[in-house]
């Protein structure tokens, strides 16, 4: 299944079902956050409402809601940095371009090695090593390696 989103100039496209927690709607919803004013953040979704004039999301319509239904949406973020209205369909030609080049995309990718190995998922975590990141398996070769960079930062 397709998910993801990709940008190309002013278009994005995303696809993939956002919202997996109906009980909780504002950890992956937009909600607005009580301990900020809105009206001076980065992104001003309306110039008359700040960050206050958005569309509510509620598990009700949550099934009408681009992307929280599954299906691929465009925003023209120049008009839209907020990301509330789908245009995939007045904008057809930008829609197949950029979903064809995720499509593309997502084919040619690997999968993530976190996957492929849940077990080892935080082997190379830094903290584990003395601060250096490091490979998920040890060998003769990686352990020499990683015994000189330690021993050139203690050096310094």
């Amino acid at each position: 299944q397709v998910c993801g989103a990709i940008r190309m100039n002013q278009y994005k496209l995303v696809v993939g079902h956002e919202v997996s927690d109906s009980n909780n709607l504002c950890e992956t919803g937009w909600c607005p956050l009580a301990d900020h004013n809105q009206n001076f953040t980065t992104v001003q979704c309306t110039a008359s409402h700040g960050n206050y004039d958005f569309p509510q999301l509620n598990a009700t319509n949550m099934s009408a809601i681009c992307p929280y239904n599954g299906k691929p949406c465009v925003y023209d973020l120049s008009k839209d940095p907020c990301e509330y209205y789908d245009i995939s369909q007045t904008q057809s030609d930008v829609y197949q371009m950029l979903y064809q080049r995720l499509l593309s995309y997502q084919s040619s990718m690997v999968t993530p090695l976190c996957l492929l190995h849940p077990e080892n998922a935080t082997a190379a975590d830094p903290q584990k090593l003395d601060g250096f990141w490091g490979p998920w398996v040890n060998n003769s070769k990686d352990t020499r390696h990683m015994q000189t960079l330690k021993m050139a930062t203690s050096i310094n």
